[in-house]
């Protein structure tokens, strides 16, 4: 991205912000739903001080980093074996798609019933909302790999290990990665819901909670900004990941 398009981007969010200090200064500020920036920086400085926003976000992550590895693997693997196996997909293909139909929230009530409302539940809710779009992903990838790369394969007599590993999975990568962009949002908006729905436990969406009963628009503000900045930190690695992995397609 080039230094204008980043300061183009800047402009938006800056005058939101100059919008937002502009109403401080308006009877707007008189209404205790209304938080100035400083009250919300004082919230965000006082909420690290006291651990609350440590741990709060330490917990968010795990339960999502956990429940989104789970669902990833789950679904790369499964999408290998449909794109694979032509049997597999026969049998296995028309389960899944009546399976993907069902909105993610429509699974809590049996997540719940079936394990309960703390940790376990949380994770299962997030390793389905992440497993879905790395499944159909990498499906489309493996199916979509080119017959005459397969044959160049099959020409220096590679095995099925190596036809999988240096043929099929590189071409299939930047389908897979579309998957595992879909899945991080997925799953960071999975494991927000999680957690307020399921209110058991610490984590971001917990603080939100929190705020929320105790009429704390500050700490309500300071859980989004905390939920943006992770979301763009997940974001950017995944991204960097990706054009690590798939770099010989640039250089090619």
């Amino acid at each position: 991205m080039s230094a204008r398009a980043i300061v183009l981007g800047l402009v938006p969010p800056v005058l939101g912000l100059v919008a937002w200090i502009a109403l401080g200064n308006t009877s707007a500020a008189a209404s205790p739903l209304f938080v100035s920036p400083g009250q919300v920086l004082h919230a965000l400085a006082a909420s690290a001080a006291e651990g609350q926003l440590w741990a709060a976000t330490s917990a968010s992550l795990l339960r999502y980093l956990t429940g989104l590895g789970i669902g990833v693997a789950v679904g790369l693997a499964a999408g290998l074996l449909l794109g694979l196996s032509r049997v597999g997909r026969v049998l296995l293909q028309p389960t899944l798609r009546v399976l993907q139909q069902i909105s993610l929230f429509a699974w809590v009530p049996l997540v719940m019933a079936w394990f309960g409302l703390e940790e376990t539940s949380k994770i299962v809710f997030i390793a389905l909302a992440a497993f879905f779009p790395v499944l159909v992903n990498t499906l489309e990838g493996v199916r979509g790999v080119p017959v005459s790369l397969v044959e160049v394969g099959r020409i220096y007599a590679f095995s099925r290990l190596q036809l999988l590993w240096r043929v099929i999975l590189p071409s299939a990568l930047p389908s897979v990665f579309s998957g595992v962009f879909l899945a991080l949002i997925y799953a960071w908006l999975a494991t927000l819901g999680a957690e307020y729905l399921l209110t058991q436990g610490q984590g971001i969406g917990s603080l939100l909670v929190e705020g929320q009963d105790q009429y704390r628009t500050d700490q309500v503000v300071v859980g989004l900004l905390l939920v943006s900045a992770i979301s763009l930190l997940l974001n950017w690695a995944v991204d960097r990941l990706q054009a690590h992995l798939t770099r010989w397609r640039v250089t090619a």
